[in-house]
């Protein structure tokens, strides 16, 4: 058999390689050799490189070994979050893949490629990748820009890869590295391996639909923050790609249904009465968030957050109703009658949940349901700690209306 020394870019390209394709390998092209710049455990920017740094000609970049993807990582939105230390969430690691690989002899690890100029569009999260497979092209993404690394820092194009224990663009012990770890230190004891004790050395089991263990919880962290700094299609796409993994994650879904919830909540503000009418004769994100919500509370009865959740969005639902089908009469709309049964759900789980009772006063109100009613759980929620003066114009309305009835 030929060796993989003298493989072209092709046959690497179009998965014809004949060897033992369980393997792990080199990533990238390796004729003629690739240029290899900062390597495992080398001492760089005051800290210990926690990878390899690669170049070649064709800046082709191939999985290591068969796998999952398990994490597609696009560059930060430099509008909001761009440049070091201002929360840039590709941490300067630019475009990145990482690939799960189910060992041989068991366990797991994960290998990762950043600061990739493009990524390949077969390269999915879930997708099951074959040795040798195409993941994108190298390049000097990081910290929101596509060629930070080239022309603020002056590195030439590469691939920095890992092999490392947690699917995370950090270090696997204490998250707060990215790609190096302090100086006078060592990268295994931060959850790293040196790539070079894995290529041609150690084999994966065959990449199957069922390689990624039901006893796994997906790590859905960086969904978190992704819906903490309100960036909610890349929270959705974590979360989606979480519940592929485990299709009984129930946090995910209720996550997941929040996010659904945020964006919908983000179109309706900036929509006129006719683009709503049509929005909400589709399936939208409200009704997304409705469905996750739901299977949270399927998979957990006593969650009392994912009924607080679906509350929310019924009430949303309601209200853009209210707004964009205006000739109908509030009583019409059921989605009041949801939101409110959900609420009080919700408080019947958790008595102390303010919001909750926030929640089921505007849902009082806007549905026309009982304004002392409403006054009397905004009351609660108050006592409970809750800002109610979060929402001055609802407040003021029903203020007003209470006036009235005397």
């Amino acid at each position: 058999l030929t060796k993989p020394l003298s493989l072209s870019p092709q046959t690497f390209a179009t998965g014809t390689l004949q060897q033992d394709d369980l393997l792990f390998r080199m990533p990238v092209t390796q004729d003629p050799e690739p240029k290899k710049y900062l390597q495992y455990r080398q001492p760089g920017w005051g800290k210990i490189h926690a990878g390899i740094d690669l170049a070649t000609n064709d800046r082709l970049v191939f999985a290591t070994a068969p796998g999952r993807v398990v994490l597609v990582q696009p560059l930060c939105n430099k509008k909001h979050t761009h440049g070091p230390g201002q929360g840039c969430l590709d941490h300067g690691m630019g475009n990145t893949v990482i690939i799960e690989h189910e060992l041989e002899g068991g366990g797991k690890v994960y290998s990762l490629y950043a600061h990739l100029e493009t990524i390949d569009p077969a390269i999915k999260g879930g997708a099951i990748v074959k040795a040798n497979q195409v993941i994108g092209r190298m390049g000097a993404s990081g910290y929101g820009e596509t060629d930070y690394w080239l022309r603020r820092k002056g590195q030439p194009i590469h691939l920095h890869f890992e092999i490392k224990d947690k699917p995370v663009l950090s270090d696997p012990k204490t998250g707060q590295h990215y790609g190096y770890v302090p100086a006078n230190s060592n990268p295994d004891d931060y959850g790293y391996h040196n790539p070079y004790d894995f290529f041609g050395k150690k084999r994966v089991k065959k990449a199957t639909e069922t390689v990624t263990s039901k006893a796994a919880q997906p790590d859905i962290r960086q969904a978190i923050e992704y819906i903490k700094r309100g960036l909610y299609d890349q929270a959705i796409s974590e979360l989606s790609l979480a519940i592929k993994m485990n299709p009984n994650f129930q946090e995910a879904y209720r996550l997941r249904g929040w996010a659904y919830y945020q964006k919908g909540k983000q179109k309706v503000e900036n929509m006129s009465r006719v683009e709503m009418q049509d929005w909400l004769l589709e399936e939208n994100e409200l009704d997304k968030a409705i469905a996750d919500f739901t299977k949270a509370i399927k998979l957990n009865p006593k969650d009392a957050v994912a009924y607080c959740g679906r509350g929310w969005t019924y009430l949303e639902r309601a209200n853009s109703a209210a707004v964009a089908l205006r000739d109908i009469p509030i009583s019409e709309f059921l989605d009041y009658d949801r939101a409110i049964s959900d609420f009080t759900k919700a408080i019947q789980i958790n008595p102390k949940f303010a919001e909750a009772y926030y929640g089921r006063a505007q849902a009082y109100y806007f549905g026309e349901k009982g304004d002392k009613k409403a006054w009397e759980d905004v009351q609660r929620a108050k006592k409970l700690g809750y800002p109610i003066d979060i929402d001055p114009w609802f407040l003021r309305g029903l203020k007003e209306s209470l006036k009235g009835e005397k």
